[in-house]
């Protein structure tokens, strides 16, 4: 049994901007092969901008 979040994206928009402009992002995009547009819904299997 696995579990799924919801990030509201107006919330984190400023967020998730940065973390798609880092360098490491299209290479984890590209490893992946997943896209990094999200409906807000996050599933085990779908890349999510992590804050720290």
């Amino acid at each position: 049994m696995c579990t799924w979040f919801y990030a509201d994206k107006a919330t984190l928009s400023p967020i998730i901007t940065k973390a798609q402009q880092l360098p490491l992002t299209d290479t984890i995009r590209n490893t992946m092969s997943r896209s990094a547009e999200t409906s807000g819904n996050i599933r085990p299997t779908d890349m999510a901008a992590v804050y720290r």
